[in-house]
């Protein structure tokens, strides 16, 4: 939790990065000294996961229903189980007990796996109408998760060492509140984005405070992307927090060459194929077409959520869709992010691209090049790099 005398280091940020004089201590950073923040961080990732859509920064709530890589869905009540019976629990009491965590609601059923995680025994639950609230502390950790119709709001705070916090806040409507920061005065950060998308950031790290703000929170990475890429990401990811992908992501750049990617008619309908043998009598046939669909869901899935939300969808069609669209979601995010930057018509990437891209892709990538700049330098990637070099004031 963010305490009152962090709120007020906040007003005085702005005029920091105006000028005044910066602290004479040099400080190694958020991750000078390890916490209980990073023990638990794959916990906290899946608690707390940042992604771009339309336009805006959001926490991902699809994802809390997606297991991790490489999981299924019924993992989780094993790998609770386990924990606790590692803390001493009789078995069969775990058992009972994993099984009602793991039947919690998406972000509850995560915040019970991060209670077993931190070690923690002590907690309390509140519920009343729309509002529910969890909360827990010991093992290190304390955390408390408030849930009011669409609004949630995560706490987070190391009780030892160096004692930081993570407050998060995003009222499903589009505003988000990210507040974090250290006991020892090492870093402090806020994070803010109103309903409208307007986007600012204030941190101070070091001794190089950094304050800005745009219209949106694309808009703040194409204007401030070194700091975006190289302070503000690696500081969520250091405290736990499941940070939307950076541009220089190779999931992101395989994203923008999808984009350039023409789609062809055959595979437009191999797509309306698959989709209707999800209710083929066959069941190797429904298995296939569910398995085909997974590998397009990211280039298909406008068609797919149509088809998943239509009125005559059986329950199971609608549950493999489901499926195949979670399974595609971290491919998707991706497509989303490259979107939101315009990542395929920014030069640098591009030139990038095509020094990687397979022979294939080459054609696609120079087209977009030459569309992007008005240049006529054909598949020269040398003769790009120099452009883009030439550019640089």
């Amino acid at each position: 939790m963010v305490k009152r005398h962090t709120v007020r280091m906040v007003a005085g940020l702005l005029a920091l990065a105006a000028g005044w004089p910066a602290p004479a201590e040099e400080d190694d950073g958020a991750d000078a000294r390890k916490g209980r923040l990073q023990d638990v961080a794959p916990v906290v990732r899946r608690l707390l996961p940042l992604t771009v859509e339309k336009g805006a920064l959001r926490l991902d709530r699809e994802a809390w229903s997606r297991p991790p890589e490489g999981k299924v869905a019924e993992d989780l009540k094993a790998e609770i189980e386990a924990a606790l019976v590692k803390q001493g629990l009789p078995k069969e009491f775990a058992a009972r007990r994993a099984e009602e965590m793991a039947g919690a609601p998406d972000a509850e059923r995560i915040f019970n796996l991060l209670q077993v995680a931190s070690g923690s025994h002590g907690s309390s639950r509140s519920h009343g109408g729309t509002e529910r609230s969890m909360q827990f502390s010991g093992g290190g950790l304390a955390a408390k998760l408030a849930l009011a119709g669409e609004s949630v709001q995560v706490e987070l705070r190391e009780e030892k060492g160096a004692k930081r916090s993570v407050e998060v806040l995003d009222d499903g409507e589009g505003a988000l509140q990210l507040r974090a920061s250290a006991g020892d005065g090492s870093f402090l950060l806020a994070l803010q984005q109103a309903k409208g998308g307007r986007f600012s950031v204030a941190l101070v790290e070091g001794t190089t405070p950094f304050a800005a703000a745009a219209e949106s929170y694309p808009a703040f990475y194409r204007a401030h992307r070194e700091a975006v890429e190289n302070r503000l990401l690696p500081l969520l990811a250091r405290l736990g927090v499941g940070a939307p992908p950076s541009a220089e992501s190779p999931a992101v750049r395989e994203a923008v060459l999808d984009r350039l990617r023409p789609v062809p008619e055959t595979e437009r309908e191999a797509v309306q194929q698959a989709l209707a043998d999800l209710d083929d009598a066959g069941q190797a046939k429904r298995e296939a077409a569910t398995k085909a669909l997974a590998a397009l869901a990211h280039r298909h899935r406008a068609a797919i959520e149509a088809a998943a939300k239509a009125p005559g969808a059986s329950p199971e069609t609608q549950a493999r869709l489901k499926r195949v669209l979670a399974e595609g979601l971290a491919r998707t995010r991706s497509s989303d992010l490259a979107e939101a930057l315009g990542l395929a018509e920014d030069p640098a990437i591009l030139v990038r691209l095509l020094a990687e891209a397979k022979e294939a892709d080459r054609p696609h990538v120079v087209t977009a090049l030459e569309k992007a700049t008005g240049q006529k330098l054909g598949g020269d990637v040398e003769a790009w790099k120099k452009w883009l070099a030439d550019r640089k004031p």
